[in-house]
């Protein structure tokens, strides 16, 4: 299984699914604001890690505190994957949107097409967070798979 995390200052979004050939099956997703109580023990589960870090022009309208924050928090979910032993590929949100829709500006609705068109069993209600998650599940199943190549 795959846990793909999409971190925040206040809230990281989830997503855990089973990744085989470069497909992905939702199995859970939501949002988690304790990164000890709640995502330990998903990262403890999880064979593989994928995780967003914030760099690059769309962190660009937040504030100082914010991204670093959100830097705090993917820094403290990697180390912990890595001293459980879990392999980590880490991307930021452009080059997610960038292999799912061919550019790294594309809009949230682009992103959910190729979600719901990539994801079994999505569910047709869920968060901007499990949704962003979901997609670099994808990205995230499409390098370990070895097919990231031809879509970055």
């Amino acid at each position: 299984m795959l846990l793909a995390l999409d971190p925040g200052p206040t809230q990281t979004g989830y997503a855990i699914v089973r990744a085989a050939g470069g497909r992905a099956t939702f199995v859970s997703g939501g949002l988690a604001r304790s990164c000890r109580r709640e995502l330990v023990p998903l990262l403890e589960q999880a064979e593989a890690v994928a995780l967003e870090v914030p760099r690059g022009p769309i962190f660009a309208p937040y504030r100082g505190p914010t991204i670093i924050a959100t830097a705090g928090i993917a820094c403290a979910i990697a180390w912990e994957a890595e001293r459980l032993g879990k392999p980590v590929v880490e991307f930021t949100a452009g080059e997610v949107r960038k292999a799912l829709c061919g550019k790294a500006n594309a809009n949230d609705h682009a992103v959910a097409d190729v979600v719901r068109g990539n994801v079994v069993d999505f569910p047709a209600r869920s968060n901007e967070h499990v949704r962003d998650a979901c997609a670099l599940a994808v990205v995230g199943a499409w390098k370990f798979a070895g097919q990231i190549g031809a879509r970055v």
